[in-house]
């Protein structure tokens, strides 16, 4: 079996969880086989082709993190939380409306931290 089956495999899917027409993804069994876990890392890095990467709470920091280590992986993750979980100050955080399977939501993230990466990248090309 290759890699992917493995990953695949490990994935659960419950039906009509945590109530009716909604799917549930149980990612949680990756994380518990170190092999199997990096495997997944190093697949979705050979994906990115991108310096900045965008990760969502909470899955997306679990999965982003071990991304900035991998070969090929991001240089910088870009976490949109919810708003009242971010911190910021006035006129720093932007708000994106999205649709999650319960419904409409918004997450934010920093304007502050892609100014940052935006001048890191300069520097580096400059230097």
């Amino acid at each position: 079996m290759n890699t992917l089956d493995t990953i695949r495999q490990r994935i659960k899917f419950y039906a009509d969880f945590p109530k009716k027409w909604v799917n549930f993804i149980d990612v949680l069994p990756l994380l518990g086989d170190a092999d199997t876990f990096g495997a997944l890392i190093r697949e979705i890095a050979g994906q990115i082709t991108t310096p900045n990467v965008a990760v969502p709470e909470a899955r997306g920091f679990l999965f982003g993190a071990p991304l900035l280590l991998a070969e090929g992986g991001p240089q910088n993750l870009i976490a949109f939380r919810k708003k009242s979980k971010l911190p910021a100050t006035e006129n720093d955080l932007i708000e994106i409306e999205i649709e999650k399977e319960y419904g409409g939501d918004s997450l934010c993230f920093r304007l502050s931290i892609l100014c940052f990466f935006l001048d890191s990248h300069r520097q580096h090309n400059h230097s």
